[in-house]
């Protein structure tokens, strides 16, 4: 296999050398000299069939010119033959060694690198994002602990209150604590999917519905918990006031005096309820601008601009510490090493001769398109009755390809570039 692998290599290149040496251009030249000959003969055969005034107007296609761009088409099917079978077994040999790759730890995780990127081409593509970029603030995408950080650290200011409050049904001191941190760490992170699903509105109707509802009940929250500690903090006024003028209160008198409806009288309540809502908005705002409104593109996105460069990092390592080993021990480089080096090699032969097919089908059919230009001058300047010219010829463009140069597909080099260092 290794043999047969070294002999289509070594015959790419060959021929990638004969291409780009100086003799390369003895392609065209054999080309250019053939294209003479059959440069006179068109204007000669252009002259006799001008004066008996052929090809008729009604003739939908013509003998000579069907003759020529065979001529040219043959010329042009030898020339490139020898190189799309070059171009076949590079490709095959591509895919064994990639399948060959893939099947060890090194390069699974090259598989992993390459199929980040492919999903975020297909991501670009699906959403409508040709530039790839995100709507959502980049520091706050990449950095979601930061959200966090800040919204916990905001509940956190309301601690000591809740625990205040807690501490009234009763409860021991851990259960007061842990129910009043659950508090303020849930609502604000409660809050910022509120925001994500917000900035999500458009994309179907359960973000509307998870949007709308999760606002409501951060709202209803907000506003029951700043009623909640008013009533709180008034009995224990009443409580305190009864006890300096040595009288005792019961609950039924205290729930009496306190009224729910008083609230809004109250500068208390609505330091509470605002601080509430800051802290509610503020998740909201930040939920809003950390997340991309595409759930698709936002998760692609992550992983190309965040993990793959991570995983990039982690193959290159690798490769290095494998290449160290192999140095102090006097051992060959690793499989994986060479596989790289023999793959990148292979791409570099097979889209050399990709474009020069290319290139080569497009200089065929401007001698081509020559050909039969001057086929018709001359056929028209000798021709007697000039109403009598092919209709199609009228219609005939210069840009019109007689010889299709066959497009074959690269393969795409820059799944490597950043696997290269080292290797």
């Amino acid at each position: 296999m290794k043999t047969q692998m070294q002999r289509i290599i070594h015959q790419a290149e060959a021929e990638i050398n004969f291409i780009n040496s100086d003799s390369g251009s003895l392609d065209y030249q054999v080309a250019e000299k053939k294209h003479e000959a059959i440069i006179l003969e068109a204007e000669k055969v252009g002259a006799m069939e001008g004066k008996n005034n052929q090809p008729g107007k009604e003739s939908p296609t013509n003998d000579f010119e069907t003759e020529l761009i065979t001529k040219y088409t043959g010329m042009y099917r030898n020339r490139i033959s020898n190189e799309k079978s070059l171009v076949q077994q590079l490709r095959s040999r591509h895919k064994s060694l990639l399948k060959k790759l893939y099947s060890t730890n090194e390069g699974n995780l090259l598989y992993t690198i390459s199929e980040i990127k492919t999903n975020f081409q297909k991501a670009k593509i699906n959403n409508k994002r040709p530039t790839g970029e995100t709507n959502a603030v980049k520091f706050l995408l990449k950095h979601s602990w930061f959200i966090y950080v800040v919204l916990i650290t905001l509940g956190m200011l309301e601690l000591p209150l809740n625990i205040t409050v807690f501490k009234a049904f009763k409860l021991d001191e851990f259960s007061t604590l842990l129910t009043g941190t659950l508090l303020v760490i849930s609502i604000p992170i409660v809050a910022h999917f509120c925001g994500k699903f917000f900035k999500r509105w458009k994309d179907n109707h359960s973000n509307k519905v998870l949007s709308l509802a999760l606002f409501f009940i951060l709202s209803a929250f907000s506003i029951f918990i700043s009623l909640f500690r008013y009533v709180y903090f008034q009995a224990q006024e009443l409580k305190v006031a009864a006890l300096e003028a040595g009288t005792d209160i019961s609950i039924t008198e205290i729930m009496h005096s306190v009224s729910m409806w008083n609230a809004p009288q109250s500068s208390e309540f609505w330091v509470t309820l605002i601080f509430n809502v800051l802290l509610i908005g503020v998740g909201i705002v930040l939920g809003f601008l950390a997340h991309d409104n595409r759930d698709d593109f936002e998760k692609h996105y992550k992983n190309f601009h965040f993990k793959r460069p991570k995983l990039i990092k982690e193959f290159n390592k690798i490769m290095e510490e494998s290449q160290t080993f192999s140095a102090v021990n006097g051992s060959e480089r690793s499989d994986v090493a060479t596989s790289l080096d023999m793959m990148v090699h292979i791409i570099e032969l097979h889209n050399g001769l990709v474009e020069h097919i290319y290139n080569y089908g497009e200089y065929i059919n401007n001698l081509c398109k020559e050909a039969i230009n001057r086929y018709r001058v001359n056929n028209r300047s000798n021709r007697p009755d000039q109403f009598t010219i092919p209709s199609y010829w009228m219609n005939s463009t210069n840009t019109q390809d007689y010889i299709v140069p066959e497009a074959l597909d690269p393969i795409r080099q820059d799944e490597y570039k950043e696997l290269i260092h080292g290797v």
